[in-house]
């Protein structure tokens, strides 16, 4: 019970007792700020009180929110484990994955679009003479041109 006669502590002295324990339970606390609350813990008895009050539920917050991260990992890690159990399986390194499969059936493709360009390409420049026409009494060198008179960097 508390002694009607004994003064409470001031306004003044318990802001600053409740600024020092802020310090002291968040672990800024300086060693000045420290010899001060050490001071007023002992002077009186009602800041003792305080203390005790102030610690007592600074430790009740932190187990609360200790156990409420625990429990939300708990529920986050059974939730991560339920949907990669009723996924599909995934694939082991043994077996070859979709993304390479594609990769490969993609290159085959390119490659033989490639070479179809390049046939043309090749068909385009060479002509291929048929026999039907060509005729008989043609020779081979009758098809190539006669060479120039004067070629283009040869001086007068």
């Amino acid at each position: 019970m508390k002694d009607p006669d004994r003064a409470m502590l001031s306004s003044k002295i318990r802001d600053e007792l409740l600024t020092l324990l802020d310090a002291l339970v968040n672990e800024t606390i300086t060693p000045e700020e420290h010899r001060r609350l050490e001071s007023l813990l002992l002077a009186d008895g009602e800041a003792r009180e305080l203390f005790r009050q102030y610690v007592g539920l600074h430790c009740q917050l932190r187990q609360l929110a200790q156990s409420w991260a625990e429990e939300k990992l708990l529920r986050l890690t059974e939730a991560i484990e339920t949907s990669a159990n009723s996924s599909a399986p995934m694939p082991t390194p043994d077996s070859p994955r979709p993304g390479l499969i594609y990769g490969v059936i993609l290159s085959l493709l390119v490659g033989f679009a490639a070479g179809v360009l390049w046939f043309r390409h090749l068909t385009a420049d060479n002509p291929v003479v048929s026999p039907e026409n060509c005729s008989r009494s043609a020779s081979p060198a009758s098809h190539i041109p006669p060479p120039p008179e004067r070629l283009p960097h040869d001086r007068p």
